[in-house]
């Protein structure tokens, strides 16, 4: 008589087993997913390129030397350049 208890006890915890490993579903929207994803990738850009404008910043402000200045110039103008189409292209069809 004590082996149904048991054996229902042993159902009824593999059954909560098999829920818990169950996928959970919830509601998916593109659109909110695509506003996310351009959100951190604006972040990403701004972020390295403020970064990086604040390292040539210092670098030109160190050095006179025209060989740095031009570097400087090189990088940041091909940089904003690429951050620049990046951005318009993934925000750029909203309106």
């Amino acid at each position: 008589m004590q082996e149904k208890p048991l054996e229902s006890n042993i159902q009824a915890e593999t059954e909560q087993s098999i829920e818990a490993l169950s996928p959970r579903t919830r509601k998916f929207s593109l659109a909110k997913e695509q506003e996310s994803t351009r959100s951190q990738l604006a972040k990403v850009l701004i972020g390295l390129f403020s970064v990086t404008s604040l390292c040539m910043l210092g670098i030109i402000s160190l050095k006179d030397n025209f060989e740095e200045k031009d570097f400087a110039t090189i990088i940041l103008t091909s940089q904003g350049t690429l951050v620049g189409t990046a951005l318009g292209f993934y925000f750029g069809d909203r309106s």
